[in-house]
């Protein structure tokens, strides 16, 4: 994949994501925003919160990756068996984590 083409994929991410966060989030009550799942998990508050602590974290690198990265018509990047097996695990399943993991103490939002 291009450089060009993972950046513009990228931004096409963030813009849906945004417009989740906008159309689902937004709107809901404080009290909504603050309700602990039944099972003891997240709430969605803490969930977001979450994701910011690690955007924090990951954001700067990928600037500076992006950065340093030369122009090129060379995609070279294609990711392999196991970078695709660990995403892959990572995404849920009919609604569901399938692979729930521990975050590091200083991620953890609760």
């Amino acid at each position: 994949m291009l450089k060009t083409d993972l950046a513009a994929e990228l931004l096409e991410l963030v813009g849906r994501a945004r417009d989740l966060v906008e159309r689902e989030v937004k709107p809901l009550s404080d009290g909504r925003l603050n309700r602990r799942p039944t099972d003891g998990g997240w709430t969605p508050l803490e969930i977001l919160e979450h994701v910011n602590r690690y955007m924090a974290v990951y954001l700067p690198r990928f600037e500076r990756a992006f950065n340093r990265a030369p122009v090129t018509d060379d995609p070279g990047f294609a990711p392999g068996w196991l970078g695709n097996k660990l995403a892959e695990s990572m995404l849920p399943r009919a609604g569901e984590v399938a692979n729930k993991m521990r975050t590091f103490r200083s991620k953890n939002p609760k």
